[in-house]
């Protein structure tokens, strides 16, 4: 028996009209992973949210019994079918026409598909992008995208593959108000579109400073001001030489050689054409405390090696190293508690002296393929694979590229020193 109906000579009889859509019936895309269709009672639809992927009716389950479709058309909302055998993706709803056949029997049944928006968290984090009085910034720099809270549950978040396209502007009062707070005004905040990013498959839920943040329909709102003195943000610039803004909180301001200050040093290398620092989302301030992440670029080429970084608290003060971080591959400096002056130096050409050399000195960092090595003077270098062989070998003065190298993890040994890296495609 199916369904407490008969079977004859093998075949299922009288029971394609069990088959219809509902909470009753499950369909199934067939692609194996964890987004599947639901059925939603309030939608009056299967549903699933949007996740880049088709999703289409692989099999049809009515009490445990599957049953797999002969042919399945697609439509969109308009009664369009999809072409190419194209199945549903982009958020919207859609019905699937499907040929059923049991026994001798075959009738198309009518469901109703729904991919919903894809929920994501957009959030201004002001307090780590320290803003000035008067000043406009495009929104899509001081933003971070993630999952939103849905019953406990975090939903969403950007997709990998795609980068959302952020619109609009953040304008700073140029005084404050009499709660000593800047008002931050938002103007034409929304998602935007681009040939890789599509915001109608997206569902935006704004926040700033982790509290949510409800813009009016033109993507407008002032916060900070007298109406909404709590939520203020100290954007006040501080004193050069105390970093103590109007307001009595210290910030600390970054410089940029032959950016924000003259380079007097003559070792600073920045002779060398299309050379140039750039600090992230431009930030100029962090907090006592915070910290500031930098890197270099030549010839458009970010990081490309044989340069070294070097900062100080004073323009004429001692510098030191910043050291590249191979996790963020940017140079970070880290618990600033005065302003920071950063200059550059060619790997090669920073003179070394009759200074003892550590292995501070020595470095070494991954790149697509490749390990970049530079050392201060005549040094045997080997690239170790995990299972022991040497796979490259050369005696390194100033910065050599070892390339050719498959992803895996390495070990590198310059003399004493000894770093492992992790090389990627």
């Amino acid at each position: 028996t199916y369904n407490g109906k008969s079977i004859e000579d093998g075949t299922i009889t009288e029971t394609i009209d069990d088959i219809t859509p509902g909470e009753d019936t499950d369909i199934d895309d067939g692609d194996g992973d964890d987004s599947n269709w639901e059925w939603n009672t309030d939608a009056n639809a299967y549903v699933v949210i949007y996740d880049g992927k088709g999703h289409g009716v692989a099999t049809i389950t009515v009490d445990g019994d599957k049953v797999q479709p002969t042919k399945v058309t697609y439509k969109d909302a308009d009664g369009v079918e999809l072409l190419n055998k194209e199945l549903p993706t982009d958020a919207g709803r859609y019905t699937a026409e499907v040929e059923v056949t049991i026994g001798e029997e075959s009738k198309t049944k009518i469901f109703p598909l729904c991919i919903e928006k894809r929920p994501l968290g957009v959030h201004f984090n002001l307090d780590d992008y320290i803003l000035e009085a008067g000043g406009v910034y495009d929104a899509s720099s001081v933003v971070e995208y993630e999952p939103v809270v849905i019953e406990n549950v975090l939903v969403g978040g950007k997709l990998a593959e795609e980068d959302p396209v952020l619109e609009g502007t953040i304008k700073v009062a140029d005084t404050p108000n009499s709660e000593d707070k800047y008002a931050v005004t938002f103007e034409g905040v929304k998602l935007g579109t681009d040939e890789d990013f599509d915001a109608e498959n997206y569902e935006p839920t704004y926040y700033l400073n982790g509290e949510l943040l409800e813009l009016d329909e033109n993507g407008d709102k002032t916060v900070g001001g007298e109406k909404d003195p709590e939520q203020g943000i100290d954007i006040s610039e501080p004193d050069d030489e105390t970093g103590i803004s109007s307001i009595g909180t210290k910030r600390y301001r970054l410089y940029l050689a032959n950016k924000d200050y003259n380079v007097a040093d003559a070792k600073a290398d920045y002779a060398a054409e299309g050379l140039e620092l750039f600090s992230r989302h431009d930030k100029k301030y962090t907090k006592a405390g915070g910290s500031f992440t930098v890197w270099y670029e030549k010839d458009g080429v970010a990081n490309a090696g044989g340069y070294r970084i070097f900062w100080s608290n004073k323009a004429n003060g001692d510098y030191k190293e910043v050291k590249f971080d191979t996790v963020s591959e940017y140079f970070q400096i880290r618990n600033v508690q005065s302003n920071v002056y950063v200059k550059i130096y060619a790997a090669d050409g920073f003179p070394v002296g009759n200074e003892e050399i550590s292995a501070a000195d020595y470095r070494a960092y991954a790149q697509p393929n490749k390990i970049v090595v530079i050392t201060p003077q005549p040094t045997d270098v080997q690239i170790i694979s995990m299972a022991g062989a040497v796979v490259a070998t050369d005696k390194v003065t100033g910065q050599r590229e070892f390339t050719n190298l498959t992803e895996g993890v390495y070990i590198v040994r310059m003399g004493e020193t000894v770093v492992k890296l992790q090389v990627r495609k």
